[in-house]
C-alpha cells in the first residue's frame, strides 16, 4: 500500500469551492485508488464555522452532539461527545489551523464524498475511485487521537469474516472495519499540528473491494449498531448523557 500525503495551500473558511482545492493541488489520480480529506478543509470549503466564542461553542457542542456529557463531569473540563456513532469531543468542533473561527464537522459527509468521488471520476476518466473524509478522536482506555472516517463513497467500508475458516479451519464471526483502518493510516500521514497536508492519496490497496456506489442506509445501520447493541454496552453508562432531540 502506498500512502501519500499531499501538501496544499492554506484554506480559510468559505474562500474556495472542494473541487477547485482539488483542481489545484490534485494534478494525477489513479483507478483503485482512494482521496481522503480531512473534516477541516471540507467544512472550511462547505462553509461549517462559527465565531470564537466559549459560550456559543458551547451551545454549538450540544445542537451538533448526538449525545453529550458536559465537561464537568471530566477532570480535564472537555465535553465527552457522541457523534455518528463514535467519540468525538466537542463534537468535532475546534480552532486548530481555522485562523480565528471555531470549525464544525461537515454537514453531510457522505453526500459530499459521492459529490467528490463523481468529481474525480470524470475529470480522470476513471471508474474505481474512492473518497473518504475523516476527522480525529480519542478511544477510551487510550491517549492521544488517530484518524477515524465519517464518511466515504466508492468502496465497502466493513468486509464480513463470518463462517470464513481460519488458517485450522475454524469458523470466524469477526468483521473486518476497513474504513477506520484507512482512515487511522490517512491521519497519520497528514499529521495533527502545522504539516499543511490536509489530503491523502492512497494506492494499492489489498483486501478493498471498490464499487461504484456509496453506503446504503442499510449498510451504514449495520456498520453502526444501537448503542445497546454494541459489545461494550454493559459498561457505557448513557443516563449521564444527555440525548439530542
Amino acid at each position: 500500500m502506498k500512502v501519500t500525503a499531499i501538501k496544499t495551500s492554506k484554506v480559510h473558511a468559505k474562500k474556495i469551492s472542494l473541487e477547485k482545492f482539488l483542481d489545484a493541488h490534485i494534478k494525477n489520480f489513479e483507478e483503485k485508488s482512494i482521496l481522503v480529506l480531512s473534516s477541516k478543509i471540507v467544512a472550511l470549503a462547505e462553509g461549517r464555522f462559527i465565531k470564537k466564542d466559549a459560550h456559543i461553542k458551547e451551545s454549538f457542542i450540544k445542537k451538533e452532539a448526538d449525545y453529550y456529557l458536559p465537561g464537568s463531569a471530566s477532570r480535564y473540563g472537555i465535553p465527552i461527545t457522541i457523534k455518528d456513532n463514535a467519540f468525538i469531543a466537542k463534537a468535532g468542533i475546534d480552532s486548530c489551523n481555522t485562523d480565528g473561527t471555531y470549525s464544525l464537522l461537515p454537514k453531510d459527509s457522505y453526500t459530499t464524498s459521492k459529490k467528490l468521488r463523481a468529481y474525480l471520476c470524470k475529470r480522470f476518466g476513471l471508474k474505481e475511485v474512492g473518497v473518504m473524509i475523516v476527522d480525529s478522536h480519542s478511544t477510551p482506555l487510550r491517549r492521544g487521537t488517530l484518524g477515524v472516517a465519517i464518511g466515504w463513497s466508492g468502496f465497502q467500508g466493513i468486509k464480513a469474516y463470518e463462517n470464513v475458516p481460519d488458517i485450522f479451519g475454524k469458523k470466524l464471526t469477526t468483521h473486518a472495519n476497513h474504513v477506520d483502518a484507512l482512515a487511522a493510516t490517512a491521519v497519520l500521514a497528514m499529521g495533527e499540528g502545522n504539516e499543511q497536508t490536509p489530503l491523502v492519496k492512497i494506492q494499492n490497496i489489498s483486501l478493498i473491494t471498490f464499487s461504484a456506489k456509496s453506503p446504503t442506509a442499510a449498510e451504514l445501520s449495520f456498520f453502526k449498531p444501537p448503542i445497546e447493541d454494541d459489545l461494550f454496552a454493559p459498561i457505557l453508562d448513557m443516563t449521564k448523557f444527555t440525548k439530542r432531540k
